[in-house]
């Protein structure tokens, strides 16, 4: 935070998940469907059309607070390619508001760290569990194509903050992101009975299984 100037509750987080190949020799068994080791040129024009949709919410952040962005990693192979797709092809006015991490973190560190963002964006659902969590409002920019898991924020009451990547325009994550910012307060306070469901329904499924071992 001190490093990179940031303010806590004033900066937002966000991450890209591309198609881009794992490290060779790393996680070689991941599908190639998700991480072909030699991309298509579709491949890299999806790759391209999101990242210019989060290129479009950065200038329009920037714009209407002042406040900081932060390319935070989740999967370590995705950090050099939010940089090329990402911050490289940010103009310098922006540059200057936006943070990219270049080394990678624990889960500790990153729980620590969206405990004192604004709110989370990810193309990925694991961050957006973690903000939540630690009560931050969150955003899942997701893309079925990667998997069905971003269901999981419908089932827990937060629908309209899972926007679907590929047919939602950035003024319309603008617009979703705005009515977090406007009403922050308001904004924890669905976060926050979102994880109260969570809770209960770990509590009973618990239950379940206390009964089942015989415990």
């Amino acid at each position: 935070m001190k490093k990179h100037g940031l303010e806590e509750k004033k900066f937002i987080t966000l991450q890209l998940r591309t198609h881009s190949p794992t490290t060779p020799g790393v996680d070689d068994k991941r599908p190639q469907k998700l991480n072909p080791l030699h991309p298509t040129p579709q491949n890299i024009a999806d790759d391209t059309r999101r990242a210019k949709v989060y290129q479009d919410l950065i200038a329009m952040w920037v714009k209407e607070t002042g406040w900081k962005v932060v390319i935070a990693p989740e999967v370590e192979k995705e950090m050099i390619y939010n940089k090329k797709f990402i911050y490289d092809t940010l103009p310098d006015s922006l540059k200057k508001h936006v943070v990219n991490f270049d080394s990678f973190w624990n889960v500790d560190e990153a729980c620590s760290f969206y405990a004192r963002a604004h709110t989370v964006i990810c193309h990925e659902p694991h961050t957006p569990i973690m903000a939540l969590a630690m009560g931050t409002p969150m955003m899942h920019t997701f893309s079925e194509f990667h998997s069905p898991k971003c269901w999981m924020f419908k089932d827990i009451g937060l629908e309209e903050w899972a926007p679907e990547f590929d047919s939602t325009p950035a003024t319309k994550m603008f617009e979703t992101l705005m009515s977090i910012h406007r009403d922050y307060p308001a904004a924890q306070a669905k976060v926050k009975k979102a994880m109260a469901y969570v809770e209960s329904r770990a509590k009973s499924q618990m239950t379940v299984l206390k009964g089942v071992i015989g415990a």
